[in-house]
């Protein structure tokens, strides 16, 4: 399966694996899944952190990096095509990183797991 993390998917797999359900553990211990972590995530991590919402044992470089190469996970760069296709998107919430990862995912034909409810108001495949 192909598969997008949502931004708090890969800090509870990091930090907290219990918060995540059993399918989506799954997908991060099987060799099969291809799991991708978009630039997005990033950025968002970036500004929590600029914000003093999230504090990390050490800079979000050295926090992610060792971790994404460890498990495999492929790295999602923003390319206009995924801007873009924000133009097509509904506003049902207001999350500018949400609408991004709905939009990466339906331009690449990838899976969001996410526990977010918010998800399933538009046109794209998720799990949790």
């Amino acid at each position: 399966m192909r598969v997008l993390l949502d931004t708090h998917t890969f800090v509870w797999w990091v930090g907290e694996p219990d918060r995540l359900s059993k399918r989506g553990l799954a997908l991060f211990e099987d060799d099969a899944s291809e799991l991708y972590w978009s630039a997005v995530g990033t950025w968002e991590l970036a500004l929590k952190m600029a914000k003093g919402k999230l504090k990390l044992p050490s800079t979000l470089q050295e926090y992610l990096e060792p971790r994404i190469l460890r498990a495999g996970i492929r790295p999602l760069p923003v390319r206009s095509e995924h801007a873009l296709a924000l133009l097509e998107l509904p506003r049902h919430h207001t999350d500018p990183f949400d609408h991004m990862l709905i939009a990466q995912a339906r331009v690449e034909g990838l899976t969001i797991l996410s526990i977010d409810r918010h998800f399933a108001k538009y046109d794209v495949a998720t799990l949790w």
